[in-house]
């Protein structure tokens, strides 16, 4: 089982950074064994990575149809960033009623992990920091349904920043 998850999470590396490099774009057809051979691996673990990848918005997967990359319309992102904003901001006001100097450390290492990505200009790890930078407020809040509210919200934009951000 520990080999599987390894190679599922190579997988999920793989096809996630296919995607995020634009070589893979919206709309495209994501057969497994197509995949499979794309990346050097049996069909198993990128069906996992699969499931993963459509879980954070990067492909949908319709039963009878296979998986593709998702392809958000313009509303579907203008309602993650309208729905993000709020719940954002109240997570920013509980995380600062119960800050600690610990979780301010956090945020300033996260912080400075977004600024580096950005300058490097590394999307996929832009991506994550940014993920990074605004989970932790999520998480200091203390609010689990929040966090998990702006968890979705970030999924989808980050599918934005994947394939619409210059």
């Amino acid at each position: 089982m520990e080999r599987r998850g390894n190679l599922e999470d190579l997988a999920y590396k793989r096809i996630r950074s296919a995607i995020l490099a634009r070589s893979l774009g919206p709309g495209a057809r994501l057969a497994e064994p197509t995949l499979a051979r794309m990346i050097d691996m049996s069909r198993t673990p990128v069906r996992g990575a699969l499931r993963r990848l459509a879980a954070e918005g990067f492909v949908t997967i319709t039963p009878n149809q296979g998986a593709v990359v998702s392809a958000p319309s313009a509303k579907d992102i203008r309602d993650a960033y309208v729905t993000r904003e709020p719940l954002e901001a109240l997570a920013a006001r509980l995380a600062a009623e119960s800050a600690t100097e610990a979780n301010l450390d956090r945020l300033r290492a996260a912080a400075g992990k977004e600024v580096q990505t950005l300058r490097e200009r590394n999307l996929s790890e832009y991506i994550e920091a940014n993920n990074d930078f605004h989970l932790a407020v999520a998480d200091m809040s203390g609010n689990k349904p929040l966090h998990s509210a702006i968890q979705g919200c970030l999924s989808l934009t980050n599918v934005c920043l994947a394939f619409f951000d210059p």
